[in-house]
């Protein structure tokens, strides 16, 4: 990772992880601790850990991309305790571009603990812990990952906290939220091994040429390029909840917009399994055809 061991900290996964890191955040000032966040499909997540003790100050998404003007006006007026932002974006896949993040973490001012959830999977890797601690040493900056998608560790439950100041590691119960030996053991066997990681950033690249090849014909949806973890389309005359009921009779499983806090015009896919984009697509074309 490029830092030094005592700013790390293994857990039992993300959730854990910003657990842990909101536990630590809380701390008694005598008023309402604020968070900002412009993601919340983890809304319900977010609530059983606890965050609802803040005041949150949730930020809209433009369309799926990330809002970054808005977000940049409301750390300079809020001046938030909290701030959480995943890259690439959840539950959208779209990946915050470096230089929007730059513009972001410029303006973060102390006081205010930066939270930077990067367990989805994404060819453009800009969000070490190393890389972060050159630009951005002066921040108090928290990483937070797993092994679920990059490693394919999901039941094991093995994550970590990459914490750029010592003073918010140790704040963080090394032991609260640690993971299982088991866990630990399998993760260490696995943590040099690319080729899972490598395999699964193929499988995005492929449903990525499916469905750019089909978004150049389709004219009832819209196809926003992803080469994360989850792709979102965009439909122009059915809701997300519609498709998804009808898709879901069909034996096709997806989230809406609507389910994902965001614009119910949008389906969410993955795109871990290319070889099954072909049928899901003509069943796509199917439906929207039917709805016109």
């Amino acid at each position: 990772l490029g830092v030094d061991a005592g700013s790390v900290i293994p857990t039992n996964g993300a959730t854990g992880s910003l657990d842990a890191v909101f536990s630590a955040t809380k701390l008694p000032l005598g008023r309402p601790r604020v968070a900002l966040l412009a993601s919340l499909e983890y809304f319900d997540a977010i609530r059983m850990l606890g965050l609802q003790e803040f005041d949150l100050t949730i930020i809209p998404n433009d369309d799926i991309r990330y809002p970054t003007a808005k977000v940049i006006d409301a750390l300079r007026s809020i001046r938030p305790d909290l701030y959480y932002v995943s890259v690439p974006n959840n539950p959208t896949g779209f990946l915050l571009p470096q230089e929007d993040l730059d513009k972001i973490l410029d303006v973060v001012e102390d006081g205010t603990k930066v939270v930077i959830d990067k367990t989805l999977i994404h060819p453009d890797q800009y969000c070490s812990p190393k890389a972060l601690s050159e630009r951005y040493g002066d921040k108090d900056i928290v990483l937070v990952d797993s092994f679920s998608k990059s490693r394919g560790l999901v039941q094991e439950r093995v994550g970590y906290i990459v914490a750029l100041r010592k003073e918010t590691a140790r704040r963080i119960h090394p032991f609260a939220h640690a993971p299982s030996a088991d866990g630990m053991n399998l993760a260490t066997a696995v943590l040099n091994d690319t080729n899972y990681h490598l395999a699964i950033l193929a499988k995005e690249q492929e449903s990525n040429t499916w469905l750019t090849a089909w978004n150049g014909t389709q004219k009832l949806a819209t196809y926003y390029p992803s080469l994360a973890n989850f792709a979102c389309i965009k439909l122009k005359k059915m809701s997300g909840s519609e498709c998804t009921r009808i898709l879901l009779k069909k034996g096709v499983k997806l989230r809406s917009g609507k389910d994902l806090y965001i614009d119910d015009r949008f389906i969410r896919i993955a795109m871990e399994q290319p070889e099954s984009i072909p049928d899901f697509l003509s069943l796509l074309d199917q439906t929207l055809n039917d709805a016109r």
